[in-house]
């Protein structure tokens, strides 16, 4: 066990325990943490997988497929069995798999950088706003990045193998984990092409490692197909026009440079991303010189997808997990500067990179709120609905609500959301084609989802006051019930 180890594991479990102890409490009002909570339920109690009480709208599929994979619920099952859904617990966990990430992370990292550039790659990290944000959302982004990135490394040994068997073994490894990233996210499906790009520009061929990594991958995924007989529906959300692949393109610079946000100065942060993405652009492309790895590849394949996906515009979330490789490449790129024979440069750049990020950083904590989380899935207005919810209304009631799989999780009844519209009359058709039964509002939600959803009930409620009848109000819901073959004719 080396000096640079220890130091490596003792800043991990720093950043982890940082991490672990600046957990909020309650839960913000993006639910998909509620679906990937009931799949894990179900899965712990022998449930149908996809029984989750969500009910998808085929004209508004970026709310959510019918169901997410299910390797980070199955990673859920046991804190589910001894927490049930205490969402603290979850958490916690998180923050453990994340822990793990930044050791794998690490294990990169010190491929190509000296101890020092880790760490500080690790630090800038693992302690970005927007990532440190992520830990109280349980969301699939961290077991994502662990396991592709766990499979990067993986195939990149195998690749440097000269003995067939050993070759064959680490690839047969890095598939089945490569797998376990397709089974947390979809796209990690982009890890096939990575891997074999990858080999096919270092050696013109595709060896027996990349095969045996692509074998094993898709027999992880035939299992998965064989065992949960689940249609994720992922596909309704991709939509082929030339304009929204523009702008798709054009706004997902604008959304990494989010991650440099400083919660005082837009012209601020502009210049510090864009010195920094020309140092690593830099970087990058010395790395492209030297010899292309699936790292490299995954950088590039990861964003394709985005570009067909209307749900990513403007979207951090999706962009994160190459938020680390660009570290990696804006270190590479400090660091070519002692090989162009300006080595007293390197550690001036690298210090003011690192205080200017550091400062920012410090810029966008002193804007974020770091107390327990008030407008959420737990606040008490929240869980006095869902209560009333499950008390006073049938299980087979049908709830239209703009936070469907978390009404489903709390409240225990299905539920759907309605696409954006302008005019209330268009909705009674959604409403009929689903058997929708109740109508919620969030009176005080300041999310533009909530704002435009209530608007457009009370429109449509105002339009056909016959047909609506008001059961439940408080100052955060109102809950309005369809009567009976109120929309027959509409």
């Amino acid at each position: 066990m080396t000096r640079d180890f220890v130091l490596l594991a003792a800043l991990i479990g720093a950043l982890s325990a940082i991490h672990l102890a600046t957990l909020r409490d309650g839960q913000e009002w993006g639910d998909d943490f509620s679906l990937y909570v009931a799949h894990a339920r179900n899965l712990a109690e022998g449930r149908p997988y996809a029984d989750t009480g969500y009910i998808y709208n085929p004209n508004n599929p970026v709310v959510s497929p019918r169901a997410y994979p299910p390797i980070f619920p199955l990673l859920l099952v046991p804190v589910y069995l001894v927490f049930g859904t205490n969402l603290m617990a979850m958490k916690a966990f998180a923050v453990a798999i994340f822990a793990a990430f930044l050791g794998v992370l690490a294990t990169v990292l010190r491929k190509r950088l000296p101890t020092s550039y880790v760490a500080a790659c690790l630090t800038l990290f693992a302690l970005n706003p927007y990532v440190w944000q992520q830990k109280d959302r349980l969301l699939s982004e961290t077991p994502f990045m662990l396991f592709a990135y766990l499979a990067l490394l993986w195939a990149d040994k195998a690749a440097e193998e000269s003995k067939r068997r050993t070759a064959l073994f680490w690839g047969l490894a890095a598939g089945a984990v490569g797998y376990l990233a397709f089974g947390t996210r979809t796209v990690g499906a982009m890890l096939i092409p990575s891997v074999l790009l990858a080999d096919w520009l270092r050696s013109r061929r595709i060896g027996i490692a990349s095969i045996a990594f692509v074998l094993s991958f898709l027999v992880g995924v035939a299992l998965q197909k064989s065992m949960l007989l689940v249609e994720g529906s992922y596909l309704d959300q991709i939509v082929f026009a030339p304009t929204l692949c523009a702008r798709i393109a054009l706004s997902l610079p604008r959304a990494f440079g989010g991650f440099f946000d400083n919660g005082y100065s837009d012209a601020a942060r502009w210049v510090l991303f864009g010195c920094a993405s020309a140092v690593a652009t830099w970087g990058f492309g010395a790395r492209l010189r030297k010899g292309v790895t699936g790292y490299e590849c995954f950088a590039v394949s990861s964003c394709l997808p985005l570009l067909i996906w209307p749900a990513a515009e403007y979207e951090r979330r999706f962009l994160l997990p190459i938020l680390p490789l660009f570290f990696l490449y804006m270190a590479q790129g400090i660091r070519l500067l002692h090989s162009a024979r300006m080595p007293r440069l390197e550690p001036l750049v690298a210090a003011t990179l690192a205080l200017a990020v550091g400062v920012s950083y410090a810029g966008a904590y002193s804007r974020i709120d770091s107390g327990p989380i008030g407008d959420g899935v737990s606040s008490p207005k929240a869980a006095a609905l869902f209560h009333w919810i499950r008390d006073n209304t049938d299980p087979n009631d049908v709830f239209l609500f703009q936070k469907p799989k978390a009404l489903a999780l709390y409240g225990g009844r299905r539920a759907l959301a309605h696409r954006r519209l302008e005019d209330p009359s268009r909705l009674a058709p959604t409403l009929r084609e689903h058997g929708a039964t109740h109508l919620v509002v969030n009176r005080t939600s300041s999310l533009p989802v909530f704002r435009s959803s209530g608007r457009l009930v009370e429109a449509f409620v105002a339009a056909y006051p016959d047909r609506c009848e008001k059961v439940y109000e408080t100052p955060g819901f109102r809950v309005y019930k369809l009567r009976p073959s109120g929309l027959a004719s509409r």
